[in-house]
């Protein structure tokens, strides 16, 4: 991954938009308890929020297309 959820959370904190270009972003189970933050972050709501952010900005990474063999 290219970033670390803490750098995640840093970069979101200073609205650093390479959070949202990052393939890290996607990687990681936004399923509650799967990444538990020390200080008390919801961190899956976070990252939820950011998958939104990098959507509507026209960040996210688009589908690859597989192709049947012809």
């Amino acid at each position: 991954m290219d970033l670390s959820i803490g750098e995640l959370m840093q970069g979101a904190a200073r609205n650093d938009e390479r959070v949202l270009r990052c393939a890290s972003l996607w990687a990681w189970d936004l399923r509650p308890g799967h990444v538990v933050c020390q200080q008390g972050i919801n961190v899956p709501s976070v990252l939820e929020v950011l998958r939104k952010e990098a959507i509507r900005r026209g960040c996210a990474p688009q589908p690859s297309v597989e192709r049947s063999p012809e």
